[in-house]
């Protein structure tokens, strides 16, 4: 507003303090200004920070009008270039409570839209954990009841089809040796019959019944996992 009214053809006798050389009266005499001000000192105020808000700017730019009447009189034509510029600088300082107003409001509403972006976007990351935790609760779940189908009795309903004794003795032959005794354990507890009585046993999947053969199963697969 200031650079505006510096700008204006009318500035000349207010942009700078007035020259004492030229005119000592205005300094000293029975017209002297008690207070001198001109609008090139109020923009080097303005710009050090001196003011604390427009009110105390308007106040020194009212007092430039105010020191021209005062010693040129009302019905000067100096003084009419400062009613001019005077209106000019009234008139806008008029619109800047409009205009802080506007900004603060714009201000309240970007405030409100980043408000609502950090809102979407929490409840977005909230949503995505919802999702995963379910996730990883279905896959626990079947993982569970996959164990549970692991650990469900031996049907004993059935004979073991062909293919199912060649994976079982293929299995049997990748035991370690600390298992393959559990595997003559578990053929004497159910066939006590087999090796007459002696140490060893000669494994023959085709002479093992149905129980002994899905027990087998159950317990080569457990050491295989």
């Amino acid at each position: 507003l200031l650079n505006e009214l510096l700008r204006h053809q009318y500035v000349g006798p207010f942009a700078a303090p007035v020259d004492p050389r030229i005119y000592p009266s205005y300094y000293e005499g029975p017209r002297a200004v008690a207070d001198p001000i001109d609008l090139g000192s109020i923009k080097k105020n303005l710009e050090a920070g001196a003011y604390a808000n427009a009110d105390a700017v308007k106040t020194d730019v009212d007092r430039v009008w105010a020191n021209c009447r005062q010693y040129n009189g009302e019905e000067s034509e100096i003084a009419r270039m400062a009613e001019t510029l005077e209106g000019l600088f009234d008139e806008k300082m008029a619109t800047i409570p409009q205009e802080l107003e506007a900004e603060e409001e714009a201000s309240r509403r970007r405030d409100d839209q980043r408000k609502d972006k950090r809102e979407r976007d929490l409840l977005k990351q909230m949503q995505d954990m919802q999702r995963q935790m379910m996730e990883m609760q279905k896959q626990q779940l079947a993982m569970q009841q996959q164990g549970m189908a692991a650990e469900a009795p031996i049907d004993l309903s059935r004979d073991m089809t062909y293919e199912e004794k060649t994976q079982l003795s293929a299995g049997i032959n990748k035991l370690k040796s600390d298992n393959l005794g559990r595997v003559v354990s578990i053929i004497r507890e159910n066939m006590p019959s087999l090796g007459n009585g002696t140490d060893e046993i000669e494994v023959d999947i085709n002479a093992l019944d149905r129980k002994t053969l899905w027990e087998l199963h159950r317990f080569v697969n457990a050491c295989l996992k």
